[in-house]
């Protein structure tokens, strides 16, 4: 929808919402990709339309879906993208709220996209990154389990595979990866050297 369909929507539901349930968050946007190259202007063209966050607030959290498919997460736009968010964010009186990735992964089809060792590696990758960066709030890997056991690219994104697979629900690479990683980083801070 258009991005000034979108502000008017934000700005007709939020008050209401927040005036009805004040705890509750409202997180806007839930772009594909970040939303803010050339390309796809869409989160400023939204707070373009929503005016200065001084004057009032319509969302309480950016959500975007920061796909790279087939690109290391060092080697995407994904982190440079952020950074010009959070000046849009700033420019418009809303740089105190936190940005997350809501949607985050890669497809392990081993053919089109990328294998499943190398979805490992991305896993942690991008998390390390992501604090180094200090940009998103939280990552929500996209997905729990592959979407289907026919192996098709856009269904892969599972850390764990499908029901009907010979091993249902079995683990891969990137699960023991995901699981490690937590294991040994949860409440480690990034310190620059």
């Amino acid at each position: 929808q258009p991005a000034s369909t979108y502000a008017k929507m934000l700005k007709a539901t939020y008050p209401k919402l927040k005036n009805e349930y004040p705890d509750m968050q409202i997180w806007a946007m839930s772009t594909l990709g970040v939303g803010v190259d050339w390309s796809n202007s869409w989160i400023p063209n939204v707070l373009s339309n929503l005016g200065s966050a001084s004057k009032a607030k319509y969302f309480d959290g950016v959500s975007v879906h920061p796909y790279s498919n087939k690109v290391a997460p060092e080697k995407s736009d994904i982190f440079d993208d952020v950074e010009w968010l959070k000046y849009y964010l700033e420019r418009y009186g809303y740089g105190d709220v936190p940005i997350r990735a809501t949607e985050w992964g890669w497809p392990a089809d081993g053919v089109e996209y990328v294998t499943e060792e190398e979805q490992a590696s991305y896993f942690v990758r991008a998390n390390i990154l992501n604090d180094y960066h200090d940009a998103f709030s939280h990552i929500d890997w996209y997905n729990l389990s592959d979407q289907t056991a026919s192996g098709e690219a856009g269904a892969t994104f599972g850390i764990i595979g499908h029901y009907q697979d010979k091993i249902p629900y079995g683990a891969k690479p990137a699960f023991l990866t995901a699981a490690n990683y937590n294991a040994l980083m949860t409440d480690a801070e990034y310190i620059d050297s």
